[in-house]
């Protein structure tokens, strides 16, 4: 029951965290999202992320006991299942553990998962082959995945109109960074494999500052995940790279004059 039940995850049931790992260019890179997100909501990491030279293990210390075993059996297959809708190709396991006694037969959880498949384990998890987890995402990209993008390059263009390579650059840099809440002018400048003065020039050529151009980017992904996504506004400003929902709420009441709630209500 487990299996059937997270088999059927899709990216509209995983909320922000599902954006965040859409965001996520590869495997690796979506499991210390994951992190990321559990620490910003929790102040802790319950999960751990245990690596070695041929594989990586995400585990979580077993604390909800036998009878909640098929909730741990349907969280896991559902992760499962999410990453590897999101990387085709790029998401080989190794094994899965789970808690509980073991049944009777488990051909279809080796059949589900395609790797040996353990029971009664203290730390359940799955573990991944680390050859393939840095594989960049081939073939054709989901609808929710082009629909995330298109409302990120809206945004960027929307304050920046003109398009040349830097700027292409500086985007995709950008985007990666806001939803990480690493988007300071030193990181963008070391992702750009350039000085931060060199970067301050090169925009200061559009008229702009860099903390114009990341809160003008800001405002307009705020608007289009309020208007266009089922996402909570308590989930927004993780995926927004602010702080708590206190700063989010007070930097877009200060970019457009309203509270995010009174935005969304007066363009339903």
């Amino acid at each position: 029951m487990g299996i059937q039940i997270g088999a059927e995850v899709q990216v509209k049931h995983t909320g922000v965290l599902g954006y965040l790992i859409l965001n996520s260019e590869t495997l690796a890179d979506a499991l210390e999202t994951y992190l990321l997100c559990e620490r910003h909501f929790y102040n802790v990491n319950f999960a751990q992320l245990t690596c070695s030279e041929t594989d990586r293990k995400l585990s979580w210390p077993d604390q909800l006991g036998d009878e909640n075993a098929l909730f741990v059996e349907v969280a896991l297959t559902a992760l499962v299942t999410f990453l590897r809708q999101r990387f085709p190709g790029g998401c080989d396991l190794v094994s899965v553990s789970f808690t509980g006694q073991r049944p009777l037969n488990t051909s279809a959880y080796e059949q589900y998962f395609g790797c040996p498949v353990a029971f009664g384990s203290s730390h359940p998890g799955v573990t991944f082959d680390a050859a393939t987890m840095h594989r960049p995402v081939q073939g054709i990209l989901t609808g929710a995945f082009r629909s995330m993008r298109r409302q990120q390059f809206e945004a960027f263009s929307s304050v920046i109109k003109i398009q040349d390579p830097f700027l292409q650059r500086l985007q995709h840099v950008l985007l990666k960074l806001i939803p990480e809440g690493k988007a300071t002018l030193p990181q963008v400048a070391m992702e750009l494999n350039s000085s931060t003065r060199t970067v301050q020039r090169r925009l200061s050529d559009y008229n702009l500052s860099y903390q114009v151009l990341l809160d003008g980017v800001r405002e307009q992904l705020a608007r289009r995940y309020l208007l266009r996504t089922s996402l909570a506004l308590s989930e927004l400003p993780l995926l927004l790279g602010f702080s708590d929902q206190s700063a989010f709420c007070r930097a877009f009441k200060h970019w457009t004059g309203v509270t995010p709630g009174k935005f969304k209500g007066s363009n339903q």
